[in-house]
């Protein structure tokens, strides 16, 4: 019983320090003014050959070696100063050393 009231407790704090808190959402009106561009590139690459089932560590040897790459375009235009146009353009590259889906 005094584990359930101790639950109940953090989750209600939670609870409250949640609608306390305050972030940028879609619905701001904060927005890239007419004509204006802000844009980026991003990339990431990735590699495992294991992975965590729980606290067991497994290898899938099926697999082997997955790596996967990553490039990614994205930007925000201001069409008007209140109507944006936001876009993303990835490219993903997933390979696997062995098994079905190596090569």
């Amino acid at each position: 019983m005094k584990h359930y009231c101790l639950k109940t407790f953090l989750c209600l704090s939670l609870s409250l320090c949640m609608l306390q808190s305050s972030a940028q959402t879609d619905v701001d009106a904060i927005m890239m003014s007419k004509n204006n561009f802000c844009g980026g590139l991003m990339y990431t690459s990735s590699k495992w050959d294991y992975y965590w089932e729980g606290t067991l560590r497994r290898n899938n040897l099926n697999l082997g070696t997955v790596s996967t790459q990553m490039i990614g375009i994205m930007g925000n235009y201001g069409l008007k100063d209140n109507v944006n146009i936001l876009f993303s353009l990835p490219y993903v590259t997933t390979k696997a050393s062995a098994g079905t889906l190596a090569g």
